[in-house]
């Protein structure tokens, strides 16, 4: 993101509590769309995110799997992370039918990445090393 997008993100965040959501988000549409920047949008948000959650005292945390997980297996991949991390987390979970299966967590700039799908990689590139 550009320093405009993220000067906006931060305005956003420092609005929150005191402009109402509607109109705000409404504002920073304008602004994109304006800008023409709209394709910024998910970026955007998902700074918006992190930043809220770090004034909460929590990380965000992208977790993907092949299906959607259960509420307790939910909050046992939660629990898992926030003992990992010593640091309670925001958890946005999705679906990914491409890993395969497994599960696939990001947050920062780490990777944790379990899935059928990176350990098929690995072994072809392994094997493709050897001969």
């Amino acid at each position: 993101m550009n320093k405009a997008t993220v000067k906006l993100a931060d305005y956003v965040c420092d609005n929150l509590g005191q402009v109402e959501i509607k109109l705000l988000a409404q504002k920073l549409l304008l602004v994109l769309k304006k800008q023409k920047k709209i394709r910024a949008l998910p970026s955007l948000l998902e700074y918006i995110e992190d930043k809220l959650a770090s004034a909460q005292g929590k990380k965000m945390v992208k977790i993907s799997t092949y299906n959607e997980l259960t509420s307790e297996e939910k909050e046992r991949v939660i629990r898992a992370i926030e003992h990992k991390l010593h640091k309670k987390i925001v958890a946005k979970f999705k679906t990914d039918e491409s890993i395969i299966g497994g599960i696939k967590i990001e947050y920062d700039e780490e990777t944790i990445d379990l899935t059928v799908k990176n350990r098929l990689k690995r072994l072809k590139n392994k094997l493709a090393g050897e001969i």
